[in-house]
């Protein structure tokens, strides 16, 4: 159990650096997953050379052949490798969590750190109730510059070029230590308020600086904490993002001046911040882009970017499939544009093919409603030409060749998620075989569920032949009747994803105006 003490000096000075020590250490800690995922990576680093040098090319993704394989190749070390794939299979499995999906990864990790960070925050502190107060916000502290790192939104990021992991995954790391601060900060604040009841302070502590800082600094990891929660960024993303980004440059200050002791970890996250937002306003684009209501629809907003090997936008032309950009209107100037809410639009084209950059999203709030109120300027299906700010590309660049180690893909896409689909099943197709009808392309399906026809229309390419070849392997599903009342339409159209409840029952074909066949009603996930 811990006491309030009273403490010699020399006592005070060890316990301070007791607590530096261990605000070290927590910090320096967060290196050892990494070393042990380098470790890791090498070790597969020389499998794979060791195969290709007795033959092998790793274990195929084909059942059949994998067995064959496991035949083979006994022993321990295929045992562990398929032990190490279940396990990483049930990590990648999400549970429902206060309404939001949250992978069972995320939930053991977090529980690893948070024991490992109280651990550090309890040990020699030797009964003493303030070392362990203090202990509890300096190792919280400790965390800031990592945490900061992991929301680094960049091709830059030392921590994707460790991992390899793309942004969102990092963005879950993020979001998990940031709920693992919280409660140290929690548990830093309020033991120290025990202490001024306890000790009849309160009342004059309670409007000292420090104090008054660290009840702020609470507050605000508070306030970030909350409108990070997901039914907060499904009501309103542009109150998340304004709190978050102000609030994230608003801490760093306070914590700065609560105390002295803490300062080495709030500079480290300042150098971190500032470099995040240089290199983010160097990885902007200022474009001209084509905005257009997806004709049909009331709530589809398509944005086409031209782009030539001989303009400044040339760099857009080797953007891949799988990846994603921020968009917004360019406007104001460039040191307030953090603020600003921008929305994350999927690459729907081939950049490098197509000489154009599709971008396609439906229209909710914020950034995506101004980006359509500049669209509606014109008439629905013609173009209005606006000077457009394009930051990234973020996400992997690596999806087309690992769908190319696959015998048989299905894709499976509702809505406007087949802004990630239709690009990379475009490629595959091509990859597989440049003609129609091959059957090597046979191995390939693409089912696609849509409310109405309407909302195909973007994925429809220009060149004729290629229209043919988009449509051979692909089944669109119309999902809404298109008797459907007003009342119903609207309220349909507030919806981000398909309503499943009010999904027709399969059955009935016809011929869109694009040429491919409708069908109306709802797949059979189970029968495919």
């Amino acid at each position: 159990m811990w006491h309030f003490l009273d403490l010699s000096q020399d006592q005070k000075l060890e316990r301070r650096r007791l607590l530096d020590l261990y605000g070290s250490l927590a910090q320096v800690s967060a290196l050892i997953p990494l070393a042990i995922l380098q470790i890791y990576f090498f070790i597969g680093w020389l499998q794979r050379r060791w195969a290709r040098r007795n033959g092998g090319d790793g274990i195929p993704s084909s059942p059949q052949l994998k067995k064959q394989r496991s035949d083979a190749l006994t022993g321990s070390v295929t045992r562990s490798k398929e032990t190490w794939r279940k396990v990483f299979w049930w990590m990648g499995d999400t549970i429902d969590i206060w309404g939001s999906r949250v992978k069972k990864g995320e939930i053991v990790a977090g529980v690893v750190w948070t024991a490992w960070l109280l651990f550090l925050s309890c040990v020699q502190t030797q009964g003493d109730y303030l070392h362990l107060t203090k202990r509890f916000g300096i190792v919280g502290a400790s965390q800031l510059p990592l945490q900061y790192l992991l929301a680094f939104k960049s091709p830059f990021s030392p921590v994707h070029h460790l991992t390899g992991c793309s942004w969102p995954t990092l963005n879950a790391a993020h979001q998990v230590l940031g709920r693992i601060s919280t409660l140290l900060f929690y548990l830093h604040a309020g033991f120290y308020l025990n202490f001024f009841i306890q000790a009849h302070v309160l009342a004059k502590r309670i409007k000292d600086w420090d104090v008054i800082l660290g009840l702020v600094g609470t507050i605000a990891f508070t306030a970030v904490g909350t409108t990070a929660l997901s039914w907060v960024r499904k009501l309103s993303y542009r109150v998340f993002y304004t709190t978050h980004v102000t609030l994230a440059s608003i801490l760093l200050p306070v914590l700065y001046f609560h105390v002295h002791h803490l300062r080495i970890y709030i500079l480290e996250t300042l150098v971190v911040y500032a470099v995040h937002l240089v290199l983010r306003i160097l990885n902007e684009h200022k474009v001209e882009g084509s905005l257009t209501m997806v004709s049909g629809t009331s709530n589809l907003l398509e944005i086409n970017i031209p782009i030539s090997a001989k303009s400044k936008t040339k760099s857009i032309m080797h953007w891949q499939p799988g990846q994603h950009v921020y968009a917004s209107l360019a406007n104001g100037p460039v040191y307030t544009r953090s603020l600003k809410s921008r929305s994350p639009f999927t690459i729907a084209s081939l950049p490098s093919e197509d000489g154009n950059l599709k971008l396609v999203a439906r229209v909710l709030d914020g950034n995506t409603a101004a980006l359509a109120k500049a669209a509606t300027e014109g008439a629905t299906g013609k173009s209005t030409s606006m000077p457009l700010i394009l930051e990234g590309p973020y996400g992997l660049s690596t999806h087309s060749n690992t769908l190319l180690g696959y015998n048989r893909v299905l894709f499976i896409a509702g809505g406007v998620g087949a802004t990630f689909i239709v690009p990379l099943y475009r490629t595959l197709l091509k990859d597989l075989s440049p003609s129609p009808g091959s059957r090597r392309r046979q191995n390939v399906a693409f089912v696609w569920a849509v409310r109405d026809e309407a909302e195909t229309n973007w994925a429809v390419p220009e060149d004729e032949q290629e229209k043919k070849g988009i449509q051979e392997r692909m089944t669109v599903y119309a999902t809404r009747s298109g008797r459907m009342d007003e009342d119903e339409q609207k309220t349909n159209e507030m919806d981000e994803g398909i309503e499943m409840e009010r999904l027709l029952p399969s059955g009935g074909m016809d011929s869109s105006a694009q040429g491919w066949q409708i069908n109306h009603g709802r797949p059979d996930l189970g029968e495919m």
